[in-house]
């Protein structure tokens, strides 16, 4: 579960080590190039993880994540 910084909940519908491709909240506005702070939560474990958006388009958004968080994004989705 992902978690944006003002508290509203999305849901990735893609993830590499690259970034990450979410739904867009209908009642959240975004930019391209603006930055992104996300709280990924897992049980009681939680990570912050900053990033840029990269695209908007058709209810969606993608953000691009640095490669060091990106691999720990990885490596926790595929071991669940």
């Amino acid at each position: 579960m992902f978690r944006l910084d003002e508290g509203a909940l999305i849901k990735s519908i893609n993830v590499s080590e690259l970034g990450m491709l979410f739904i867009k909240p209908p009642d959240i506005d975004f930019q391209k190039e603006q930055n992104i702070s996300l709280v990924m939560e897992n049980g009681s474990e939680k990570r912050k993880i900053s990033g840029r958006i990269t695209r908007i388009h058709n209810g969606s958004f993608a953000v691009a994540i640095p490669s060091e968080d990106g691999k720990f994004l990885i490596q926790e989705i595929v071991s669940k």
